[in-house]
């Protein structure tokens, strides 16, 4: 099935969506809290037992590249916060509404940042140390941080919501394994409609100084209409 582009679910029209282009994994697919270093990473990776961290195998979630859609939203009590993840295997068209998302893992968060990386990231350990030292100064920020190698997206990190807790991700699966996963950090019955501030293209430099969000891997729009399958 060919991919289409493809939609964060969205009552208001000015919401910030990033689309990215996570970078083909082989093995693994690592959602985490907050990591420190790089043996962190590593030993997350290889340990799925925890409720800080998931790592999906390819046995488990099909392997290949990922689109990548991030809503943020800007509160007038709290600032810039990320709303939403959704990653898409870019093979399939998958609809947001669909009936068949289903529920895979809960992750605990108490760190204010969630990290979402690909088992290529584990080839760079200086450049991976180096990101996680400055994804620290992203926590409970709204912003997002790119891990990016060599002109290739490897991960990102992105702040969680309002903050830390338990969140739940849901998937789609296409013989028996995951194609799309979801995650919301800010739900609509938490999303009070006079908290909302509009957010537009040029507040999406937020993500800092130097980072690469001018990258080709990254898309900003303050529209998202342009991500709706025809």
């Amino acid at each position: 099935m060919s991919h289409h582009s493809l939609p964060l679910d969205n009552q208001h029209h000015n919401a910030l969506i990033t689309k990215m282009h996570l970078e083909n994994f082989g093995e693994k697919l690592l959602i985490a809290d907050f990591l420190e270093n790089y043996d962190e990473v590593n030993n997350a990776f290889y340990s799925n037992n925890k409720t800080n961290s998931k790592s999906l195998s390819n046995s488990i979630i099909l392997p290949g590249f990922y689109n990548s859609y991030i809503k943020q939203k800007k509160y007038e009590k709290s600032g810039l916060r990320v709303k939403e993840v959704l990653l898409c295997h870019n093979d399939y068209e998958v609809l947001t509404h669909s009936d068949d998302w289903e529920l895979v893992f809960d992750l605990y968060i108490n760190c204010g940042s969630c990290l979402f990386l690909t088992d290529a990231a584990l080839e760079y350990k200086l450049e991976l140390d180096i990101f996680l030292e400055k994804l620290m100064s992203y926590q409970y920020t709204g912003n997002i941080l790119p891990f990016i190698v060599n002109d290739k997206l490897l991960g990102f990190g992105v702040s969680s919501g309002f903050g830390d807790g338990q969140y739940d991700f849901f998937a789609l699966y296409e013989e028996d394994r995951i194609i799309a996963l979801k995650v919301e950090f800010i739900s609509d019955e938490e999303d009070e409609e006079d908290l909302f501030y509009s957010v537009f293209q040029d507040e999406a430099s937020n993500t800092s100084e130097d980072d690469s969000s001018n990258n080709s891997t990254l898309d900003t729009v303050d529209d998202e209409s342009e991500y709706y399958s025809e």
